[in-house]
């Protein structure tokens, strides 16, 4: 595509002014121009843009100073090529995205994709040839109007691309801003990655880019002191905001004093008030310090002042100078510039920046006469005389030294008077500087349970389900200190108790939870655990029911009548209650008034009056030596399931036994009232079903035929063999679902008493003892002769 040849398009209004601020940033940031100019170019540009009129920087700027010209384009041309270029780039990468989409729904072939991302790389390379190009000879087009001639973008995806531009090129200055923090020791590289990501992320959320700095302020972890110094060196602190650094510098009371002191000490200087004048604004400083601290330390004015309302300030020395003694605006912008020398100056000698050799000297010669050292954290800075200190030496050159050697915090000047006078002799050492030291971190816990497990109360009471939170981390954060260096010093953190994760503890966060259900327990060296085995050691009432833990439970006593209780597996003496488990299930003694469900095994001593399910096997076995007081009948008045093999080893009476594949008796006693059910499971009952159904359309179909038989014509011959065909079909699948039974269910009575009257069912066939049998094993078999299911009886 050629460009030449494209209608042009010109760009907004809003667009030009943006071009025009841009090269005037760029010139006032190259110190090409004063701030003064700076100030008034700006002005001009934006009533400019008010009155709708279209003039360009170039001709405002040479309006005051024809001369610049020379050294203004180069710079312009160099520093918008760069910008321009980053626009491109960035644009590229949204069309690249924006096409990409569009071609995903389309139904364009592999190749014809390709041949579109083709032509736009190709659009974009012809608008870079043409930006090097008008570089080459040394003048940048609007970067907007290339781009809309070329329809590669539009307006408001330009001001997109704008904004995305200024937060890299802002990006590029704050990874600047933390390799001086870093290389400065006021910060590590970790620290400052993660501000950038901080600052990335923000962007993303609210399209403002915050600078680095004061995301690491508003993190504490540097000082704004700190901040404010970077920023000077970088020239990212215009001049009107110089007065607003100079309020804000000094963390220390004396540096807060020396600040104010040094504003008034150059008003005097310069001969703009009297020295009266000076002294009595520093006094009224003074007692509104004094009044503030007052106030502030007063308990009912703590709580009277609102929350969120702008805290009460001692006033600036300017301000005061000005509104109280009549000092002009103008001195006082001309005393903060020469202070903000003062403040370049500490600054360069901090960083080591612009040290002259006289000042290297200096410090070269100090060092014959001091020794500097430090405590391990640089809180506290200590000076050891190595020989005696001369007359000749004043208290400036010490203070220029230590702010050669960054002390910048808490400087002691009784100390440094102390080394002034002779009163620190060589060989003796004194503490120069104190920080500020920080206040850890303490972590404490909280427990969510009982710790004292003793009765059979406390141990329900204290039971979890899985998931539940046992511990909570509860962190107290503290206070950042501040070194010598005016560098923070981040707060340790103080552990009063630590607990470590054991066994079905999980630890999300700053919570310890349960893995499982359990009773959590606390050791001797603070391991926090959960037990899935629970010992009760007594009754579980009412009071505690219902209990619905995944758990193993051993009861050392009776679960009571009312009880409800779901657990994994479960083993007591007596239960009375109701018991869910999906394992196993052991009463050692009593099941009376019980109702059983277990997806386990099912083993019971005694059992009266109660339903017990089992979805394997049930083992009734008598202990060797019974309670004299329990009734004759070991089991009595029950109903008990299985979806296996049921075996007794105890008397049984007015119960009804149901099992799977097999019941199995050891010369023990039936009473009467009893009923044996073998292979009555779902399954057979279903089948059952199916085979009453075919029987039934057996049945209406020869009721059918035999109606037939009677008529002569035909059709009804017809009928009758199609009839006839459908009751053989019907007897084939009764008699596929006969054979098709995986195992034939049994009952064994050995050595064992089946008296007359008791009901002894098969799935197929139900039959009533007549008369006493000992020792039959009973099983219900297929008849290939008589095509049905017929009881058999075995004797042992």
């Amino acid at each position: 595509m050629n460009l030449k040849q494209t209608k042009k398009i010109k760009p907004t209004k809003d667009s030009f002014l943006k071009l025009n601020q841009k090269k005037l940033h760029i010139v006032f940031t190259h110190d090409l121009i004063s701030h003064f100019l700076y100030q008034r170019i700006g002005s001009r540009l934006k009533e400019q843009y008010n009155y709708g009129k279209s003039t360009s920087f170039e001709d405002i700027l040479y309006s005051y100073n024809k001369n610049l010209k020379n050294k203004i384009q180069p710079v312009l041309n160099k520093e918008l090529f760069k910008y321009n270029q980053l626009i491109i780039k960035l644009s590229q990468q949204l069309s690249k995205n924006k096409t990409i989409q569009r071609l995903k729904i389309s139904d364009k072939n592999f190749e014809d994709k390709q041949a579109v991302l083709k032509r736009l790389q190709e659009k974009y390379a012809q608008v870079l040839k043409q930006v090097t190009h008008d570089y080459l000879k040394g003048f940048q087009k609007n970067i907007d109007e290339i781009l809309l001639t070329a329809r590669l973008a539009s307006t408001l995806e330009l001001n997109f691309l704008h904004k995305g531009a200024q937060h890299l090129e802002l990006k590029a200055k704050d990874r600047k801003f933390g390799k001086i923090a870093v290389d400065n020791h006021y910060s590590t590289q970790e620290i400052i990655d993660g501000a950038l990501d901080e600052q990335t992320r923000l962007y993303r959320v609210t399209r403002k880019t915050h600078i680095i700095g004061d995301i690491l302020v508003n993190q504490q972890y540097i000082t704004s002191q700190t901040r404010d110094d970077i920023l000077l060196i970088q020239n990212r602190i215009m001049e009107e905001d110089w007065e607003e650094v100079l309020k804000k510098a000094g963390t220390s009371s004396i540096e807060e004093k020396e600040k104010n002191a040094l504003f008034g000490a150059l008003v005097l200087k310069e001969k703009m008030l009297a020295k009266e004048q000076v002294i009595e604004a520093l006094k009224i400083q003074d007692r509104e310090r004094q009044a503030l601290k007052d106030r502030s330390s007063t308990p009912d004015l703590k709580h009277t002042e609102k929350p969120g309302a702008d805290r009460e300030k001692v006033r600036w020395i300017g301000d005061i100078l000005v509104n109280q003694f009549g000092l002009s605006e103008y001195n006082r912008n001309k005393i903060v510039k020469k202070q903000m020398v003062r403040r370049f100056e500490h600054i360069n000698l901090k960083f080591g920046l612009n040290i002259s050799s006289a000042q290297q000297e200096l410090f070269d010669e100090l060092e014959k006469y001091f020794h500097l050292f430090y405590s391990e954290d640089r809180i506290s800075a200590f000076v050891k005389v190595l020989r005696e200190i001369p007359e000749t030496l004043k208290r400036e050159n010490i203070i220029l030294w230590l702010h050669h050697k960054n002390i910048s915090f808490g400087r002691i000047d009784k100390a440094v008077n102390a080394l002034l006078t002779n009163q620190v002799g060589p060989g003796q050492k004194t503490l120069l500087a104190e920080g500020k030291t920080p206040v850890p971190d303490t972590l404490t816990y909280e427990l969510q349970f009982n710790l004292k497990v003793k009765t059979p109360d406390d141990v329900l009471s204290c039971m979890v389900h899985q998931g539940k939170p046992l511990v909570q981390e509860k962190r107290h954060k503290g206070e950042p200190g501040i070194n010598v260096h005016n560098a923070v010093v981040l707060p340790p953190t103080k552990n009063l108790l630590d607990i470590v994760r054991g066994k079905n503890v999980l630890k999300s966060g700053a919570v310890f939870k349960a893995e499982c259900d359990g009773i959590p327990w606390l050791s001797e060296k603070n391991v926090i655990s959960v037990s899935s085995d629970i010992k009760v050691p007594g009754d579980i009432i009412p009071a505690f029911s219902p209990l619905e833990f995944d758990c193993d439970f051993e009861v050392q006593g009776c679960i009571q009548p009312d009880v409800k209780i779901s657990c994994c597996s479960l083993t007591t003496e007596r239960l009375y209650g109701k018991a869910r488990c999906s394992g196993n299930i052991s009463v050692l003694e009593h099941t009376r008034g019980a109702d059983i469900t277990a997806q386990g095994t099912i083993r019971l001593s005694v059992v009266n009056n109660s339903t017990i399910t089992s979805e394997k096997s049930i083992i009734i076995h008598t202990s060797a030596n019974p309670n004299p007081n329990d009734a004759t009948y070991q089991v009595s008045e029950s109903i008990l399931t299985c979806n296996d093999i049921f075996k007794i080893d105890a008397d049984i009476a007015s119960s009804i036994i149901r099992a799977r594949n097999r019941i199995i008796f050891t010369r023990w006693k039936i009473g009467p009232d009893c009923k044996f059910i073998a292979g009555d499971s779902l399954e057979i009952i279903a089948l059952k079903k199916k085979i009453e159904e075919f029987s039934s359309r057996i049945q209406g179909l020869s009721e059918e035929t035999d109606h037939l038989k009677q008529r002569s014509f035909e059709k009804s011959a017809e009928t009758k063999i199609l009839h006839e065909k459908k009751i053989k079909e019907l007897k084939t699948h009764i008699l596929t679902i006969y054979r098709s039974e995986p195992e034939t269910p049994e009952m064994d009575f050995r050595k064992t008493i089946v008296p007359k009257g008791c009901i002894l069912q098969f799935p197929h066939n139900i039959k009533t003892i007549e008369s006493d049998l000992a020792g039959f094993l009973f099983r219900e078999v297929y008849n290939e002769e008589k095509k049905q299911f017929e009881i058999k009886m075995h004797r042992w």
